[in-house]
């Protein structure tokens, strides 16, 4: 009886996945969200303000 071969490298130990899809273009758009701030000149708000239609209230202190 023939013993079956064994895969070449073992389940879980392959190399990591490269980054696909969405997940490529995630850091840039971290990066672009905090930038943001430096450009929307009468509001100073993030992408992510924007997309919340939250306000960001500065107090002088």
């Amino acid at each position: 009886m023939a013993r079956p071969s064994a895969p070449a490298t073992p389940p879980g130990y392959g190399p990591p996945p490269g980054p696909g899809g969405a997940a490529a273009f995630l850091p840039g758009l971290v990066y672009l969200d905090g930038l943001r701030q430096l450009w929307d000149e009468p509001h100073q708000q993030c992408l992510h303000h924007e997309f919340g239609r939250t306000v960001v209230v500065k107090v002088p202190a």
